[in-house]
């Protein structure tokens, strides 16, 4: 199998020396038609960029049958959400079904690091807003870091209907 690049993938060889391990996901970058180049966004590779196998990928979401002796027999041990079992939670319990599944799998991981790079281009955009821009330049920098963060964590809270804790 070839991928496009911006596909999500789920590693699903051997764990290896990287400490590569069955259910860790990232993006392909390119593929060259019997390896892909990963962006990891689980796992110990987290971050790193690494030339994998095809065979060794499968697109997130998708059920996977080996194409090699894994020791797993095909098993549905290893955690993976097949398409029946999505498309069942779904008919059940609609996305959020889904999610609350995927959250108690472990899938999740990676939402940690999406949220803190979001909310950091939300600060720098905000930091950049002329009408903050002006009042931060007269706060000190504690005091206006202090102030860019409020208005992010305000601007997430409204935007999204998410009250605070406070």
């Amino acid at each position: 199998m070839t991928f496009e690049d911006g596909q999500r993938v789920s590693y699903i060889g051997q764990a290896d020396v990287i400490g590569m391990q069955p259910c860790d996901e990232g993006m392909v970058l390119s593929d060259g038609g019997s390896g892909a180049h990963v962006m990891w966004s689980t796992g110990s590779a987290l971050g790193k960029v690494t030339l994998t196998d095809d065979y060794k990928l499968a697109l997130v979401g998708y059920p996977v049958t080996a194409t090699y002796d894994d020791g797993l027999d095909d098993s549905l041990d290893v955690g993976t959400l097949t398409m029946t079992g999505v498309l069942a939670t779904y008919d059940e319990e609609g996305p959020a079904g889904v999610l609350n599944e995927m959250a108690t799998a472990g899938r999740l991981d990676g939402f940690t690091g999406i949220a803190h790079e979001a909310l950091g281009l939300i600060q720098t955009r905000i930091r950049h807003d002329p009408a903050i821009a002006a009042v931060v330049a007269q706060l000190g920098e504690v005091e206006g870091e202090a102030l860019v963060s409020l208005a992010a964590s305000v601007l997430l809270r409204d935007a999204f209907g998410v009250e605070s804790e406070e």
